[in-house]
């Protein structure tokens, strides 16, 4: 009923005033002035979905709702691609800052590009073949992958180009990413492409094994 629908939405808007402002915090906390900048991008992101539901007249629902923190969690991610290939620059090869920023952003933007696609694809077959409560969530999704791709490879990227041009910095602060200890166990030498055969193989029988359980159960699965 009504009342039920009205608690669904506050609960919505309450999960997205609680987890936005949370991600906002640890990113600052973590990475210090590049979370600042990751923040401002993530406003932009969350500017230009708002402004493209509106273009299109569209309402959100609860599904929308949690597109939108799904968005930005997603758009955390690309920034914090971007950071940790930075920090590689700067801490393993010795780069100079606007060097490490150029290098971060070329290598972190194929895995963005990449996995911003994969969730065009999904959301793509979301919208054409869901139920109307999902089509808000598909449509919200869609719109966050370009925004997503704007906010992370051009609104971070200058940003980043301008503290280092601007101010003719040679360093930016982050936290460290981990006390010694851990930070050596988090960069192993391991020849993984070695047991190579070993990962395709398993992930081709793991896909056999879920495509017969899919077409075993047959229609009842929906």
């Amino acid at each position: 009923g009504p009342a039920m629908g009205k608690d669904n939405l506050q609960r919505g808007l309450n999960s997205v005033l609680i987890s936005v402002p949370a991600t906002f915090a640890v990113m600052a906390l973590y990475y210090f002035l590049p979370g600042i900048i990751a923040n401002i991008s993530l406003l932009v992101n969350a500017l230009i979905i708002f402004y493209a539901m509106s273009l299109v007249d569209a309402s959100f629902t609860l599904p929308g709702l949690a597109g939108i923190a799904l968005n930005l969690g997603i758009a955390v991610d690309s920034n914090v691609l971007i950071y940790e290939r930075l920090r590689e620059e700067l801490v393993d090869r010795k780069q100079g800052l606007y060097e490490a920023i150029e290098t971060a952003m070329r290598r972190a933007a194929t895995a963005i590009i990449d996995g911003n696609m994969t969730h065009l694809i999904v959301v793509v077959v979301l919208y054409w073949f869901a139920g109307a409560e999902v089509k808000g969530f598909a449509l919200v999704m869609g719109i966050g992958v370009f925004s997503t791709l704007a906010a992370g490879l051009i609104v971070t990227q200058v940003l980043l180009r301008l503290y280092a041009l601007g101010l003719n910095a040679k360093s930016i602060s982050m936290l460290p990413i981990a006390v010694p200890a851990l930070s050596r166990a988090l960069h192993p030498n391991i020849d993984w492409l070695r047991f190579r055969f070993v990962f395709w193989g398993g992930a081709l029988v793991f896909g056999i094994v879920c495509v017969a359980a899919t077409l075993g159960r047959g229609s009842d699965i929906f």
